[in-house]
């Protein structure tokens, strides 16, 4: 386990000078900020004039009708909700009791104390327990499900259960006490799910607990203007800060206050945009379900800033379409999107109950609606409840009417580094392979990285074959976490069980791989794509790793060439993950025959390569899937080493062999 000290000294290495001021004065600026704090009684009288809501044309017995196989959900989880029972993380209907305690991880039993927030290191396993089990109740999701519930199914005690629950959170909050409020990301989120609740509910609120509830408001708007996330701090957080501010400012006006707090969240808004992503749509994280959570900001902010006349400009949503483009161009013909980079299933709103809700295809569906795209609908298949709370009525209508055509995604995205060979796009037969050669990351400390250049992801047919295996865990767990996110979890080359980059803690690394693509063609015979990285030129003795990828089309099948050059000898590890459905079995000399449902491929590992088939081994790592925040299963893995001269190449070729004899 990293000590304090050590964490201290890299996380500072990692700042520039301009930000270690700013951090020694906010240091000082925390410990007043309480002292300083001006009470506020809100003038209820304020919010006569209501904001327009994003669906608000839309008419209950319709939406009832329109999802009626989602209603069953919606009462199960709001009578879920109403006993205290949640399910998130590893949690399955787990009971919080009569009294929720909003300072408990329920995971480990521990609390966390009541005192001033900026003085509690939330990091402290030890002490806290696991925080993100705590932040993620704190968020409020599930009120949004109870008020949402009350208004289409008219069960009362729904509506009270929820402002039961915003009563007692209140009262067992008390300003700037306690952890949940010391992350500004955390209580914009939960700004974002009242907003919610108040358009469900406003209207059967009483003018006390209206008073009460408008101060707490008021009191999470001023910490979040006042602690926007700076520096090598300033990535999907800063843009969820400003979206929850900037819809608080919308739905709750507080005199100028709602002016200024607004003004300035939107400016961070557009600013963002084009500074956190890449012109051609992939968010700089390299985190695809970091892509999908500032996204959901983005859009949330947008659509509710539009009906209330406040214009975002034009390449604010082209930027965004962008974005959509991306992930509609990395999934493939049956919903899968890789989970490159990491994942903590982290959202900006819940609003799709079915259990089957796809959060993926409600982006293109919403895109579809909001920028008139006949491709994005076909692709997301049909459109969602998530996504008609947002357009409304009038959304609806234009997704109805567009006319559906195939979707032909981009093959390379050059800046944020992801390059696709695929063939037979949204044919029951595609092929679709993803390569990364992107950064490792956004900012400094390239927090939500993992170190996976050259890493090769295939999927056949909608079948699952070569996997990224995921998250797991991320401020417990250290070991785990350092599994997950380093080298040998990706499908790439691994030297002298040195992971490409150095990590320096679960949120930043110290040295960074530099991947490039030197070459990449394409034509209708075949893709060919080179790419290398740096990541091991800080060796004693340097190693460059070059890897060329092959698809050809006709045939079906990859060659894949690594080369690595280096003057001395290396141990070099290869290693390939597959998707949990998959079954191996050893065919040959370093032949495997990977099966998925029906379908089959070939390995062909190079004879120079020792071949060992891994699953859920812990001494070392290898061989585990994460398919959702702190849950892993067992999944097999090819781990294929050799130990001798550093200038040598390996020859591996994927053969997809089709489908298995179907049994009349």
């Amino acid at each position: 386990m990293m000590s304090k000290v050590a964490w201290y000294f890299n996380r500072l290495s990692l700042m520039s000078p301009g930000e270690v001021a700013f951090r020694l004065s906010d240091e000082v600026k925390k410990r007043f900020e309480k002292m300083n704090y001006r009470d506020y009684v809100p003038d209820i009288s304020l919010l006569e004039k209501t904001p327009r809501w994003y669906g608000e044309d839309l008419d209950k017995e319709e939406m009832i009708a329109s999802f009626a196989a989602n209603m069953g959900c919606l009462r199960e989880r709001a009578e879920q909700f109403m006993e205290h029972k949640f399910s998130f993380f590893s949690f399955s209907k787990e009971d919080f009791g009569k009294e929720i305690n909003w300072h408990k991880d329920y995971k480990t039993g521990k609390e966390s104390p009541l005192k001033f927030c900026k003085t509690i290191d939330y990091r402290d396993f030890k002490k806290m327990g696991d925080i993100k089990y705590i932040w993620e109740i704190n968020r409020h999701h599930h009120l949004i499900t109870l008020a949402k519930a009350y208004h289409l199914l008219g069960k009362k005690e729904y509506k009270d259960e929820a402002l039961k629950q915003i009563d007692n959170w209140i009262d067992a909050n008390p300003y700037l006490m306690g952890v949940n409020w010391e992350s500004s990301l955390e209580l914009a989120v939960r700004m974002i799910s009242w907003g919610w609740v108040w358009y469900f509910i406003k209207d059967e609120v009483s003018s006390g607990f209206k008073t009460k509830w408008l101060k707490s408001i008021y009191q999470h708007c001023q910490v979040i203007s006042d602690n926007f996330s700076r520096y090598s701090s300033a990535n999907n957080h800063l843009i969820g800060e400003a979206a929850g501010l900037f819809i608080a400012s919308i739905v709750w006006p507080f005199q100028s206050n709602s002016e200024r707090w607004q003004l300035k969240s939107f400016k961070i808004l557009v600013k963002e945009m084009t500074k956190q992503d890449f012109p051609d749509g992939v968010n700089k994280e390299q985190a695809l379900s970091y892509q999908q959570f500032v996204l959901d900001f983005f859009l949330l902010a947008g659509l509710l800033g539009e009906k209330n006349g406040i214009e975002f400009p034009r390449n604010y949503w082209g930027r965004m379409e962008k974005m959509i483009d991306f992930i509609a161009s990395v999934m493939d013909k049956d919903g899968h999107v890789p989970q490159i980079g990491d994942a903590d299933d982290g959202f900006a709103v819940i609003l799709n109950e079915a259990e089957n809700s796809h959060v993926y295809k409600s982006l293109l569906a919403t895109g579809a609606a909001i920028f008139k795209r006949g491709d994005l609908k076909d692709k997301a298949g049909d459109i969602d409840e998530k996504t008609v709370w947002l357009v409304g009525n009038h959304g609806r209508r234009a997704f109805d009417r567009l006319k559906e055509k195939p979707y032909k995604g981009k093959k390379k995205f050059e800046r944020g580094g992801y390059y696709i060979l695929s063939d037979r796009e949204e044919e029951r037969d595609e092929i679709k392979a993803i390569v990364d050669c992107g950064p490792l990351g956004y900012l400094s400390i390239a927090a939500h990285g993992h170190s996976d250049a050259l890493s090769l992801l295939l999927n056949v047919s909608g079948r699952e074959i070569l996997i990224d295996p995921g998250t797991y865990a991320y401020h417990t767990k250290r070991a785990w976490r350092d599994y997950f996110k380093g080298t040998s979890a990706h499908n790439t080359i691994r030297i002298d069980g040195e992971d490409q980059s150095l990590s320096g803690g679960n949120f930043m690394w110290l040295k960074k791989a530099a991947a490039s693509v030197i070459n990449h063609h394409e034509n209708d015979q075949k893709t060919v794509i080179v790419g290398e990285h740096n990541g091991y030129r800080r060796l004693k003795d340097p190693v460059w790793h070059r890897r060329e990828i092959v698809f050809n089309k006709e045939e079906r099948n990859f060659n894949i060439c690594d080369r690595i050059e280096a003057e001395q000898e290396h141990i070099i590890e290869q290693f390939y993950h597959f998707s949990p459905q998959c079954q191996l079995t050893e065919a040959g000399q370093n032949k495997w025959l990977i099966e998925n449902d029906d379908i089959r491929v070939e390995f062909h590992i190079d004879e120079k390569f020792k071949v060992n088939l891994c699953r859920g081994g812990e001494l070392p790592t290898i061989g585990w899937y994460s398919a959702r925040f702190d849950y892993k299963e067992p999944t097999c893995c090819l781990v294929n080493s050799y130990e001798g001269d550093g200038d040598v190449s390996f020859e591996t070729k994927i053969i997809i062999a089709g489908d298995k004899p179907r049994v009349c």
